[in-house]
């Protein structure tokens, strides 16, 4: 395949990254016509950078910089309070891996890098990436991350020591930031988008970081573990067993069902031993919450009932912690 430009040849490294991406695209370079001369020189662009940004896809690939070269780099330049902010940011764009569309991933690699290598001042970094994560998660909520995107692409060339918030900020259109309004309708069930979160890749993402709003320090770590699960309140066979508890309608089950304020996080072992009991069966298997390992969940099971008024109230708490604390817009916006 002849590679047309820069971002194309990311795109293909990305995806072979994982599996010796260098051996499988030195054929390329057999090509001697004028057309594939220039490919081959964008490839190998391409080839340098991801080389140089090597630790970074390592450490936001794993999630953590542990055991990793990057670690001692980063060890080498700043304090234990630095490392931990850096630490929290490759926790959370490993959260982010797919709501990040091809485009904007070589700036956002630029970023990290930047910061690194001091080339990028550490508070205007952090701040820089926050922003991001704001924007990503915001529209991957409304399931509009992939669409038109590229107001990041070929960014990473106005970098500069200090003025990286505000170019990303004035770089993404206004019209592309997902409101407060459109974020609370989503979660209260007022918006035409049917907002089924469950089958969003940033579910998992964002579940967790609710969680970690309670719980804290207790469960350590900005993404969810492969061994947690995302566990529906009102079990999504309800319906076709026949089985719908009292004060659910067929339609207020097919709207809430996978929405997030009817999505927790569970055990493994808990989950499945939920299945698909009812509403009192369920808070007496986790004792109205006490015997929950998760906070957001232990919340849940120590209300009376779960109808679709609670689901709707739930909504708001949640959308009220995304818009004014965890995700917030910008002052400007």
């Amino acid at each position: 395949k002849t590679f047309a430009n820069k971002e194309s040849a990311y795109k293909v490294l990305k995806e072979y990254y994982s599996q010796e991406y260098l051996k499988d695209v030195r054929g390329i370079s057999q090509d001697t016509s004028e057309q594939k001369k220039h490919a081959r020189e964008d490839l190998a662009a391409a080839v340098k950078d991801v080389k140089q940004y090597k630790m970074i896809w390592d450490a936001l690939a794993k999630g953590d910089v542990s055991n990793l070269s990057i670690e001692r780099e980063l060890s080498e330049k700043f304090g234990k309070t630095k490392i931990k902010k850096f630490k929290v940011q490759i926790g959370r764009f490993k959260g982010l891996e797919r709501a990040i569309d091809e485009s904007s991933l070589p700036f956002i690699l630029e970023i990290f890098d930047g910061i690194i290598t001091e080339r990028i001042k550490f508070n205007d970094g952090i701040k820089s990436l926050k922003l991001l994560d704001t924007f990503f998660t915001r529209r991957s909520l409304l399931g509009e991350f992939r669409k038109g995107l590229d107001c990041l692409k070929g960014l990473g060339d106005l970098i500069t020591p200090d003025g990286n918030y505000d170019l990303i900020l004035n770089s993404i259109p206004s019209e592309e930031w997902v409101r407060d309004a459109t974020i609370k309708n989503l979660l209260t069930g007022k918006h035409p988008n049917p907002n089924d979160l469950y089958t969003k890749s940033i579910c998992r993402y964002v579940v967790w970081q609710y969680e970690q709003s309670f719980s804290g320090d207790r469960h350590p770590g900005e993404f969810m573990p492969s061994n947690t699960h995302v566990d529906h309140v009102i079990p999504r066979s309800a319906l076709s067993r026949g089985e719908l508890w009292r004060g659910w309608s067929q339609e207020d089950f097919e709207m809430w069902v996978h929405k997030w304020p009817n999505l927790i996080p569970l055990t493994g072992p808990g989950n499945q031993t939920k299945g698909t009991k009812s509403w009192a069966e369920t808070r007496r298997l986790f004792n109205k919450g006490a015997n929950c390992t998760y906070s957001s969940a232990s919340k849940v099971f120590k209300l009376e009932s779960w109808n679709p008024q609670k689901l709707e109230e739930r909504g708001k708490d949640i959308a009220k912690w995304v818009t004014g604390t965890r995700w917030k817009l910008p002052d400007t916006l």
